[in-house]
């Protein structure tokens, strides 16, 4: 039975530290959520800030649960602070790995936590994983209090397969007293697309707003008590992304959002965190440092203050060296055939797209396909029929290529610009295709073949993700991201006023104030 409020002596306390870090000490024990407080991640791109506070309170922490692995949620620098005699938590996915990299680092004990299955780690606390994909929802009960932590990876997907899994957590958790929740999404697409006529401010504006909607249809659904939305804790530094760090959803309009546009509040509060604040119980007690230094509710004019040394780096252009090209020509080439599998060949045909470097004037390539295989070749012009132009950095292309995973720096960490120019290329997704041939990722089908009994718990015990993987693997496979009726083009090509509608958005007048 999940007890009621006050049931128990000891009320939890929530401590917010940077980012999505959070610390909640329970009468047993002290948890860790999603640590990233020391240096950058996605390859030097994304900056804490504001910067963390509290840090000495956290490295001794008992267990670290993860909700998934993106570097800015299991940032390896920072896992290495902390106390190795912690008991790392992370969900239980149909590929291992994560206990391994762990053992590496120097954590002896590793939970993969299976969703829905309730682990006590004491008489007043525990945890039990929902996972969804590759992220995962979290659940605290300790205290007489049920704390639900949906991380930032939620509001992002698609409103047909979150609600599926928000009516599990609903039937789960009837009652939740604090919902921890993220703002934000992350990623390219479609702040660092480049299209004809697009207002890429405008338009990151209401990707945003649609994000901060999600997240208010999901409190009204799920009616916590209380709801901690942690603003997006990094910066973007390159001058050409630094706009990105100014068109974030305050945080201030909440709940009058919600409660104009989505529905009544029905008696649920938006407690804003910063750096420095705590819970006790249900009381906020606001000590952050930080609100002595706001300007209109904003700390964005701290950026310049608190990170000069990494905006100089981030602006520095350092030369790839040219004794690499070749290396890096031969590698990308044999991974874009290596992930061709992973589309059918009316795909393939169209992806021929143009590769430029910011770091290696001069070099440019073409990739197409040529007797169903890819070849990459250098050009002086883009070729007229070219379908998507790529810009990155060579020595982010070779990091990208370089491990398991590393197309997190390109795809989720704004490591490349993507220019496209008709309607066929938007409405066919060919820069996901594109980005894909070039980045390395796990393969679902490879990792189910090597470890089948593995993936067989994991879609025994997740049939709804078995499902919603069936379809869109097999079924929809010519079909790039048409599953779950993922629709992308209309956040290019639309206008402001048309954007609005098909995403069943108020239309909002912003000043330049966020949080």
């Amino acid at each position: 039975m999940i007890g009621s409020p006050g049931s128990y002596m000891h009320m939890p306390t929530i401590e917010y530290i940077c980012h999505s870090c959070v610390l909640i000490s329970t009468a047993d024990t002290r948890l860790l959520f999603d640590p990233w407080f020391n240096g950058p991640c996605f390859k030097g791109q994304w900056h804490v800030f504001p910067k963390p506070v509290g840090v000495e309170k956290i490295l001794d922490a008992e267990h670290i649960l993860l909700t998934h692995g993106h570097e800015d949620h299991m940032h390896r620098p920072s896992l290495e602070r902390l106390n190795k005699k912690a008991t790392v938590w992370f969900p239980y996915q149909w590929r291992e790995g994560i206990e391994g990299y762990m053992k590496h680092i120097g954590f002896a004990e590793v939970v993969e936590a299976v969703t829905m299955k309730t682990c006590s780690v004491g008489p007043d606390t525990r945890i039990t994983y929902l996972a969804y994909s590759l992220e995962s929802i979290v659940i605290i009960e300790t205290g007489g209090l049920v704390i639900v932590n949906i991380n930032d990876a939620l509001n992002s997907n698609h409103e047909n397969v979150v609600m599926m899994f928000l009516r599990v957590l609903k039937k789960r958790c009837p009652r939740i007293d604090i919902l921890i929740s993220g703002l934000s999404g992350a990623g390219y697409f479609p702040n660092q697309v480049r299209y004809p006529g697009k207002n890429d401010r405008e338009v990151g504006r209401i990707r945003e707003q649609y994000f901060a909607h999600n997240l208010c249809r999901y409190v009204q659904f799920l009616a916590p008590t209380l709801v901690l939305p942690f603003a997006p804790g990094f910066a973007l530094l390159e001058d050409h992304n630094r706009w990105i760090n100014e068109v974030k959803f305050d945080r201030e309009m909440l709940a009058g959002y919600l409660g104009e546009h989505i529905g009544p509040l029905n008696g649920t509060r938006f407690i804003n965190l910063w750096p420095g604040d705590r819970m006790e119980g249900l009381t906020h007690v606001a000590a952050s440092p930080y609100y002595a230094e706001m300007h209109g509710g904003s700390l964005l004019h701290l950026i310049e203050r608190d990170l000069p040394e990494e905006i100089t780096a981030a602006n520095t252009i350092v030369p790839f060296p040219p004794e690499r090209i070749e290396d890096l020509r031969s590698n990308t080439a044999y991974w874009a055939n290596h992930n061709a599998k992973l589309y059918d060949d009316a795909v393939l045909n169209d992806a021929h797209f143009t590769l430029k470097f910011t770091d290696a004037p001069g070099f440019m390539w073409d990739v197409r396909r040529v007797e169903q295989e890819f070849q990459v070749t250098r050009c002086d012009v883009v070729p007229p029929d070219t379908r998507v132009i790529i810009t990155t950095k060579a020595l982010m292309l070779e990091h990208a290529l370089a491990r398991v995973w590393g197309g997190d720096a390109m795809a989720a960490g704004y490591g490349l610009v993507v220019e496209m120019f008709d309607e066929d290329a938007l409405e066919k997704n060919l820069d996901i295709v594109c980005v894909r041939l070039i980045t390395r990722y796990p393969i679902m089908r490879e990792d189910i073949l090597k470890q089948p009994l593995r993936a067989a718990k994991y879609f025994a015990t997740n049939p709804t993700i078995a499902a919603l993987h069936l379809k869109q693997k097999i079924v929809l496979k010519p079909y790039v991201n048409r599953y779950p009726y993922n629709e992308r083009d209309h956040w290019i090509s639309y206008s402001k006023c048309d954007l609005c509608k098909v995403c069943k958005l108020p239309e909002i007048v912003y000043d330049e104030a966020t949080a």
